[in-house]
């Protein structure tokens, strides 16, 4: 088993606008590019063993976090990874497949507790057997 931190980033050519002097209510006038060069960068890194792999796309997106999720599948095809995401929209997309089948049907069951209003809705739309998808940290 290995575990994986996984981000994501946007790089690219952005116009540099400085200052200009002018009287006092005129609007400065400068050259300003409207042209943008921008690739973003997908990575997952094991922090324990420095395993790590990367993905250059053209742009942040759940259709290209796909490409990357299969590629990262596709890499580490021997192992059970658990790859640990930020709360990016990409990556709840509802056209997110796993690569395996095999992978989602492996499940892990934990005593959740829930306070005020998420107490009241956990009551009133769930019950034994939901399964469910609880986003936070495990104390053990």
């Amino acid at each position: 088993m290995r575990v994986f931190s996984q981000d994501e980033r946007h790089f690219g050519l952005l116009t540099l606008r400085r200052r200009r002097l002018t009287a006092r209510g005129v609007q400065p006038v400068g050259p300003i590019q409207h042209v943008f060069q921008w690739f973003s960068v997908y990575s997952a890194v094991a922090p324990t063993t420095g395993e790590h792999f990367f993905l250059e796309l053209p742009y942040l997106n759940a259709d290209n976090f796909q490409i990357f999720v299969d590629g990262f599948a596709q890499a580490y095809p021997d192992s059970l990874n658990i790859l640990l995401l930020d709360k990016s929209g990409g990556h709840t997309g509802q056209r997110l497949t796993l690569p395996d089948k095999e992978a989602r049907e492996k499940t892990q069951r934990h005593q959740v507790t829930a306070w005020g209003a998420q107490a009241e809705v956990a009551q009133q739309r769930l019950e034994k057997g939901t399964r469910v998808q609880i986003v936070g940290r495990i104390d053990q």
